[in-house]
């Protein structure tokens, strides 16, 4: 197809290039666009090929064909909005299948929502193939394989009780009666009586027995007036006060 390019064509009548027609002007000279055969064969070809190309055959007199022509292609090529993509599911399983694929749907696009096998679950209905959001596994109620915990068997279905003697310790009654018959239990710390340790001498170190602490003393000027106060450390223990000694 082409524009009118005869010699009387109004150029660029719509952009550059873009020629038009013109009725012309008695009054001024300017002549009427001039028609010829080459822009007619243009136009009638244009025209036919859509005719033709949509299947329909020219018939002379019938006024619609064009009309008709872009309605059949229009329903043979593309959708159309008000049938709700129905030309794709009327086009087969395979053009069901490319258009999925195209769209970018897996398998889970082809199965219905339900309770059998093969259906997607209904996440607001209850299904033996799956828990709802609050229900409770009857597996977690117990496990598949029991097992011990100190020597005690345990299978999740309810508490155990581990002897203190499976880990090595005493029992409350047992805590409870070394304390009572003090066996082997401190229960009571003092310090004992005062005893008075003398510097003997200039520059000799004097210490005090194991287990005693100084407690004071008096400073003399003269290294045999120099005395320390101390007292030992004594625990209570299996009914007798014991100096604790090294």
């Amino acid at each position: 197809m082409h524009r009118i390019d005869t010699s009387t064509a109004q150029l660029d009548k719509f952009g550059a290039g873009k020629n038009g027609f013109t009725s012309g002007n008695p009054q001024t000279g300017e002549q009427a666009t001039e028609l010829n055969g080459d822009f007619f064969d243009a136009i009638q070809e244009e025209l036919c090929a859509v005719v033709e190309g949509a299947g329909l055959v020219p018939v002379k007199g019938t006024r619609n064909q064009l009309y008709s022509a872009i309605g059949r292609l229009i329903n043979n090529l593309a959708l159309i909005k008000a049938n709700n993509l129905s030309e794709i599911a009327a086009a087969g399983a395979a053009a069901q299948g490319a258009a999925a694929a195209n769209l970018g749907l897996g398998s889970a696009s082809k199965q219905d929502i339900g309770t059998a096998n093969a259906n997607i679950p209904d996440i607001q209905t209850a299904d033996a193939r799956y828990l709802l959001k609050n229900a409770t596994a009857a597996a977690a109620n117990k496990l598949a394989t029991a097992r011990s915990i100190a020597g005690v068997g345990f299978d999740g279905t309810g508490d155990i009780a581990i002897p203190a003697g499976n880990v090595g310790a005493y029992t409350r009654a047992e805590v409870d009666a070394r304390i009572n018959n003090n066996n082997g239990v401190v229960t009571g710390v003092r310090l004992g009586s005062a005893t008075s340790i003398s510097w003997g001498a200039e520059n000799t170190q004097v210490n005090a027995p194991d287990g005693y602490v100084s407690t004071g003393g008096n400073l003399d000027n003269s290294a045999a007036g120099t005395q320390w106060t101390v007292k030992p450390i004594q625990i209570y223990i299996n009914g007798n006060w014991t100096t604790i000694g090294g």
